[in-house]
């Protein structure tokens, strides 16, 4: 308890092709680490803010996506995901099967999904493919006419399909808050 030691805790992506990258890490000072017992009033638990370990992260590839809602009450969303730029190689061929699947939560659990159709050996994958989603109306009661949604958000999961193991592999995600659209 009263060592100067220290626990690093580090995250890492998984990489088909080349090396694995260090995406991140928080170190804590073991004496900071409350003692987990019921009758110790100091073992609450409580949030540490994450630090980033190097400003080397960047952006590996970008989805286009087109979003409007079709009404004034703001609960019909239009959603195309048109293509993806410069997306990571997932497989030995220096290209990926990419597709993207779309989900919008509805509260207690509910959500909308929608998918693409996999794009076939290409970094750049064109989807053009259209959604509809029904965003549930919102009950404020600081100002009832102000009809966006902070508290939601639609979020795009990038996914790398890989026929011969039949599995799909996380490439990467993307959430567009409905405030903003």
């Amino acid at each position: 308890r009263k060592s100067d030691s220290y626990i690093s805790f580090t995250l890492w992506d998984r990489d088909i092709v080349g090396e694995d990258d260090q995406l991140g890490q928080h170190i804590v000072h073991v004496r900071d680490i409350k003692a987990a017992r019921p009758t110790d009033s100091g073992a609450a638990i409580k949030t540490v803010p994450w630090s980033q370990l190097t400003s080397k992260l960047e952006c590996c590839g970008k989805i286009n996506v087109v979003a409007f809602f079709e009404d004034d009450a703001r609960t019909d969303l239009r959603v195309n995901v048109s293509r993806g730029v410069n997306l990571p190689v997932a497989d030995e061929f220096g290209s990926s099967n990419t597709y993207v699947v779309a989900t919008l939560a509805q509260g207690r659990g509910a959500e909308q999904i929608y998918q693409t159709s996999a794009q076939s050996g290409t970094t750049e994958p064109v989807w053009d493919h259209w959604m509809k989603f029904a965003v549930p109306k919102k009950s404020s009661e600081k100002d009832p006419s102000d009809t966006r949604h902070p508290e939601l958000f639609l979020t795009m999961y990038v996914y790398h399909l890989d026929e011969r193991r039949g599995q799909s592999i996380f490439i990467g995600k993307a959430d567009l808050a409905l405030c903003r659209v």
